[in-house]
Parts: structure tokens; sequence; C-alpha cells
């Protein structure tokens, strides 16, 4: 059974600042496919509607991929089998249109006020630039029989758990490293895209916005975090389960912005629930020897720390 989670946690700069979260996801699952999304408004001054933006943005990947795959599904699975990323660019190029047919409906019921423009904008309003105001991040998640697929644009993590239990990034924005984020507002934004598509449905995958990496010191600790996640996705076939798992993650990220990126964290996560027991193993195995190499790093800092007072 296809199925999926989500959990947004405001984070603790913008707690102790008094401004909104910036972070959207959405889920979207029925019996042919599931899809998961996140997306992180960009939230400085000049983006001053990007928590508007980021909602926008998971809501209108949702509609698009619903008008694709819904309504023929074995349709849908034959084009995707024929030409993968002509059909996913269509897709794509769907959600940008809706994107900003949302942000003109948002501007018709409260538009652009002079204040917002001096306030926001110190008095330079673009009306061709609009959409930057409303700018944000966007990273989706597909799994269904015969076609599993994501893509994203900006920064944020899109993990995989494949069916032996190995995490892995297969995807990234390479302007994340530069410490630029592309943007869904890009006059180009089609070209900023990143794509992927597996050969087979993998266990689990967990797209999240930067906050929840930026919490953890390298990538290797992270990936251990997104396996210990994969572990507790057992047993969540009722909605009540489903929540309660939510609430456990909401309160978990908490902590992880207090004590980490102190940002906006947010979560979905899909996964064939089917698959669970033949992927615990893999898990459980791969957690075991994360820790014996991180004991056999903390004993090597231990050796150099030990030589360099021995040479002192």
């Amino acid at each position: 059974m296809l199925s999926g989670i989500s959990a947004i946690t405001i984070g603790q700069s913008h707690i102790d600042n008094k401004t909104e979260c910036q972070d959207s996801a959405i889920l979207d699952f029925n019996d042919k496919y599931v899809m998961g999304a996140v997306a992180d408004g960009h939230g400085s001054k000049k983006h001053f509607r990007s928590a508007k933006g980021s909602q926008f943005a998971v809501e209108a990947a949702k509609y698009s991929i619903y008008e694709y795959m819904n309504d023929n599904y074995e349709k849908f699975v034959d084009a995707y089998n024929k030409d993968k990323k002509y059909l996913i660019d269509r897709i794509i190029k769907m959600l940008i249109t809706k994107w900003h047919e949302k942000i003109q409906e948002d501007i018709n019921n409260e538009p652009i006020t002079q204040e917002e423009i001096d306030k926001y904008l110190d008095g330079n309003f673009n009306e061709d630039k609009i959409a930057s105001i409303y700018g944000t991040t966007l990273l989706v998640g597909v799994m269904g029989e015969g076609c599993n697929f994501g893509f994203l644009i900006g920064d944020g993590s899109f993990v995989v758990i494949d069916k032996h239990g190995k995490a892995y990034i297969p995807i990234e924005d390479e302007n994340s490293k530069a410490n630029y984020t592309t943007s869904l507002s890009s006059s180009d934004s089609f070209n900023g895209f990143v794509t992927h598509f597996f050969d087979e449905m993998p266990f689990s995958i967990m797209v999240s916005t930067d906050g929840l990496v930026k919490s953890f010191g390298d990538d290797n600790d992270f990936l251990d975090y997104n396996q210990a996640i994969a572990m507790e996705l057992d047993g969540l076939d009722t909605v009540d389960k489903r929540i309660e798992m939510e609430d456990r993650l909401t309160k978990l990220f908490e902590q992880r912005s207090r004590d980490g990126s102190e940002d906006d964290i947010s979560i979905s996560i899909i996964f064939n629930s089917d698959a669970y027991e033949s992927v615990k193993q893999g898990l459980e195995t791969r957690r075991k020897l994360n820790k014996i190499d991180e004991q056999i790093g903390l004993s090597k800092k231990k050796i150099v720390t030990l030589d360099f007072k021995q040479k002192q």
C-alpha cells in the first residue's frame, strides 16, 4: 500500500522574531500513486509574500500531477515509459503556469499596496518581477506502479531509501553549494528544475526543506537520521496512526530547529508500506554499520589528538 506523512515546524528564529513560517508541505495518495512535496519561501524583506508563494507551489504541484496521472493512469504509465523526460517536463510547465495563476488570483484579491512597496521594496516596485515577491523553492516526489520520479528547484533535500534500506541523495540544486538559491519565481525557472527517474519503486522518498539538513554536521549524519525515520514507518495503516507519527516528527523538528539551523523545517515522506518487512533488515544493518563507522571516526580523532600531544 502506498502512503505518506508530512510535518511542518516553525523555526526557532521565526518564533524569536515573531515572523511567520515560510514552509509548506502537501500529500496526495490513492490506489494508483502517491505524491509528496515541500516548499520553502525565501522569506527575506523583498519576498514579503513568499509564505503564500510556498503554499501556492505545493498546491500547483499536486494539481498538475493529478491532472496528468489520475484520469487514465495506465495511459500515463504507457506515455511515461515511452518518453519520461518529455512527459515530466510538461507537468513542470503546467505547475509553473498554475503557480503564476495563483499569484495573479492573490494579487486580484489583495492588491500590492503602496505601504507594502515602501516598507518592503524601499519604493522600488517592478510589476514585471512581481512573482519574486512570492519567491520559493519546491521539491516533489512521486511513487506509483510503473512510474517513480522526482524533481526540485532550489535548496532542500531529496532523500531516497531504496529496497535494501540504503539512504542516498540522487538529485540536488548545484547552486545551493554556492550559497545561491534557485527560485520558482525566476523568469527562466523551467531550466532551473532538476529531475530524477527511478528504474524501480524505492521504499521511500523523503523531501525536506533546507532547515533540516542544515541542522546536521554532515551528509552522513543527515542520511542516518532519515534512515531512523524510515524505521518508524511500519504500521501506519490508519489516519490516526499517521497523525500520531506526524505529531512526533513535529516535536522532533522543534528540537532540531532550536539546537541547529533555527529555521523552519518541513518534510513530506511517501513510502510503500508493503515493502517495509523486506527493507527493515537492511535499515537495521546499515544503522549498525553507521554507528561502527562513527565509533571508528571518533577513535581516529582521539589517536590524532594523542599523537599531537605527544609531539608537543
